[in-house]
């Protein structure tokens, strides 16, 4: 079997885990084919998308199943907007949180707090029930979450 225009890309080789990010390219594109021709003409977007999915099995998964992920790495600039389900929202958000972090974009405290941006925003959208408060503490009240962290 030849090999695809992805994984001869000189980012992969230089990736994390040139494998995964071969495997992860190729499911992209056969799901998203307009997205190879992107990732082609566009280097700076291309080097993004390889560093997350060389880093981040999951997030390959969301740039592989959802139709607005690539438009995420495209602009990471942009905060995303909130959606439904949240779920949906927090994956998007975290893909562009980690395409700024893996292309050097963020300081680790940024990182920081932009996750607990997002964390605060996930709680206000969620709407406890009436009657419920919502203390943030420790990691999320010091706004040092990270990618492990559970929000």
């Amino acid at each position: 079997m030849a090999a695809s225009r992805q994984t001869m890309w000189p980012e992969v080789a230089a990736s994390a885990d040139p494998a995964r990010a071969s495997v992860a390219l190729e499911r992209i594109g056969k799901a998203f084919p307009s997205c190879t021709e992107q990732l082609q003409d566009n280097g700076a977007m291309r080097l993004a998308v390889v560093n997350v999915v060389a880093a981040s099995p999951f997030l390959a998964r969301v740039l592989a199943t959802d139709p607005a992920a690539i438009d995420v790495v495209a602009a990471p600039g942009d905060p995303v907007e909130p959606t439904e389900p949240l779920t949906r929202w927090k994956a998007l958000e975290i893909l562009r949180i980690a395409s700024l972090d893996l292309s050097g974009l963020l300081r680790l405290e940024e990182v920081g707090a932009a996750l607990s941006d997002l964390a605060d925003g996930l709680v206000r959208h969620a709407g406890p029930p009436a009657g419920i408060v919502v203390v943030a503490m420790g990691k999320m009240g010091a706004r040092e979450l990270n990618y492990g962290s559970d929000i």
